[in-house]
């Protein structure tokens, strides 16, 4: 008996088919209120907010970004040393006057939608500024 190449490829695809019938039948789909969620994706309730001066940031970028604020470099390496591993990233704006500061503790600047960013490495030597690298995982909006 001779086949085809076609006649071949049609059982092949037969073939598949069939087990992707049966691994259909074991795996049952979750109701929607009671979907899995990866520990991974679930964000604390409230951030550590790092103001960004060069440029805002947007979900899938990794990146450095340098600490040069020193108290804020602190605060962020003490957190570092608990559980903490996600940051807020908001892009702050130009002061439009001299009645505006950029100083560490205002939100006058600071724009109103920001990105939770996961701390994948710090570094802190001596009297340098800190940098960290972070993996920016998506957008927030600052209420």
């Amino acid at each position: 008996m001779i086949q085809s190449p076609d006649s071949e490829f049609e059982n092949e695809n037969d073939s598949q088919e069939e087990e992707i019938e049966i691994q259909g039948n074991i795996i049952e789909a979750l109701p929607e209120d009671k979907a899995l969620v990866v520990s991974e994706d679930v964000f604390p309730d409230s951030l550590l907010i790092v103001p960004l001066y060069d440029r805002p940031l947007f979900p899938k970028m990794l990146l450095p970004v340098i600490i040069s604020e020193e108290k804020l470099g602190k605060v962020l390496l003490k957190e570092l040393k608990g559980p903490l591993r996600y940051v807020g990233l908001v892009y702050s704006y130009e002061p439009e006057d001299d009645s505006q500061t950029n100083e560490p503790g205002t939100t006058d600047n600071l724009s109103k939608v920001g990105a939770v960013g996961k701390i994948v490495q710090a570094a802190k030597h001596g009297n340098d500024p800190m940098h960290i690298i972070v993996q920016v995982m998506e957008r927030f909006e600052i209420i």
